[in-house]
């Protein structure tokens, strides 16, 4: 068991490489954080689905999620750990987004991952 603060992602936010824009990539931690990760699923349990519902202010149109009571789906990503201190990073990062906390009981972490949950 690994405790922590996880980021669940999908989209762009998965590819490592564009981490460096809002990981603080200058303590040993962050350096382990970034190691940390594994593709995951959060469960319909969690009752959201994706969707093409975030619209930016340039005018470009993102996948995210959005509470479904009727038809929830797994939603499939990567799960991240990372330093609570990269947290208001990450948010600049995705602005527009809300973060929502999802409990760790609604996510399946699949085989090969970096750590347990």
């Amino acid at each position: 068991m690994m405790g922590g603060v996880f980021i669940f992602g999908y989209g762009s936010i998965i590819n490592k490489s564009t981490h460096k824009t809002w990981a603080s990539g200058t303590s040993a931690a962050s350096e382990t954080n970034a190691a940390c990760a594994g593709v995951a699923t959060v469960r319909r349990s969690f009752g959201f689905k994706r969707s093409w519902n975030f619209r930016s202010s340039t005018g470009f149109t993102a996948l995210g999620v959005s509470k479904s009571s009727a038809d929830p789906t797994d939603v499939n990503g990567v799960l991240y750990r990372v330093h609570e201190s990269e947290l208001p990073g990450f948010d600049l990062r995705e602005v527009g987004y809300d973060r929502i906390e999802v409990g760790l009981h609604h996510v399946d972490l699949h085989p090969g991952a970096d750590f347990t949950l």
